[in-house]
């Protein structure tokens, strides 16, 4: 069988105060390569701090003399990831169904391969743009796509075995290791564009391609290059991606 997942984190007790989070946040801050007096100046530096403050404001009370839970936290962030998932998913402009085409759902998951295979991948989808045209996608199915990201280890443990064994993954396979190590269903549509993109002729994935991809949109807006000024939405999300990580951390 299949390797199974981690067990769940242990139970998440109580922040002690305002000052401990204060800690915390500025831990996130160091993780996201934030430096304040460097990236920001004059009202951008202003709206960060106003930001700041208003979280605190908003855990602890108006004289940050309350408590916080961590699993109030942790669902503060469920709220934001699902917030930044709806923001992508509306950069495509759905139709007046709520559905976007399955070739800009298809250049969504090229975006963050790495530069060697984007050409590849890019031409893959012009060949089969007619009928990536004629798929529609919702927004649970895309939604899919960052549930799959968040559970990617026990997946990329398992297809990897089943690589290194020779046994080729098809789509029905990874449909299969998907649901029993996540209970995560894919549908047929995203199933279906995901062995397209990295399926070869006979319909076998390229394992170490799609999974480093998967990694790699999990991390995307994460990384940042060197000394370069980034525009605000990279930052929250880099801020973001910070956040998940220490809240593993804290919750282990």
């Amino acid at each position: 069988g299949f390797p199974h997942p981690p067990p769940p984190p242990p139970p998440l007790h109580d922040l002690p105060s305002a000052q401990e989070f204060d800690v915390i946040i500025k831990r996130l801050q160091d993780k996201a390569n934030l430096n304040v007096s460097k990236y920001t100046v004059g009202r951008s530096s202003k709206l960060l701090s106003d930001h700041v403050g208003g979280l605190m404001t908003r855990f602890f009370g108006p004289d940050l003399t309350g408590k916080l839970s961590l699993s109030e936290f942790s669902h503060f962030l469920d709220n934001l990831h699902m917030q930044l998932v709806r923001l992508e998913f509306e950069h495509y402009l759905p139709n007046e169904r709520g559905m976007i085409p399955g070739i800009d759902f298809a250049r969504s998951l090229v975006t963050a391969a790495e530069m060697v295979w984007v050409d590849e991948l890019l031409n893959k989808v012009d060949a089969h743009a007619g009928e990536l045209a004629d798929l529609e996608i919702g927004y649970p199915e895309f939604e899919q796509v960052y549930e799959l990201q968040t559970n990617m280890d026990p997946v990329g443990v398992a297809l990897e075995f089943m690589d290194q064994v020779g046994r080729p993954v098809t789509k029905e396979e990874l449909v299969k290791v998907v649901a029993k190590l996540t209970g995560l269903l894919l549908s047929e549509h995203v199933a279906g564009i995901i062995a397209l993109l990295f399926g070869d002729a006979d319909g076998h994935l390229n394992v170490p391609l799609f999974l480093d991809t998967m990694k790699r949109r999990g991390y995307f807006w994460a990384r940042r290059g060197n000394g370069e000024a980034l525009v605000s939405r990279n930052r929250v999300q880099r801020l973001f991606s910070c956040i998940q990580a220490c809240n593993a951390d804290v919750a282990a």
